[in-house]
């Protein structure tokens, strides 16, 4: 063998062990997106507690009743 044979050997050793694993950009995206859903659904709960804490005049202003609040406020926060 010659080193040349041995050379191209393990380049081929490199590049094989690179496929198994995922592509940084790939993993970078899923945690991404798992941050923005998580962004999300706390900005919805920030959103739905404020909504609970509106007077009734100021409820009224935007056009919601109390009970429309209460229901919207009581939502889970994956909805």
């Amino acid at each position: 063998m010659s080193a040349i044979d041995t050379m191209s050997g393990c380049q081929s050793l490199a590049s094989g062990s690179a496929e198994t694993k995922a592509p940084p950009t790939r993993r970078a995206g899923v945690l991404s997106a798992g941050w923005s859903w998580c962004m999300t659904r706390i900005d919805k709960r920030r959103s739905r507690n404020t909504l609970a804490e509106l007077t009734d005049e100021q409820l009224r202003d935007i056009g919601l009743t109390r009970p429309q609040a209460i229901h919207e406020a009581s939502q889970p926060f994956w909805r």
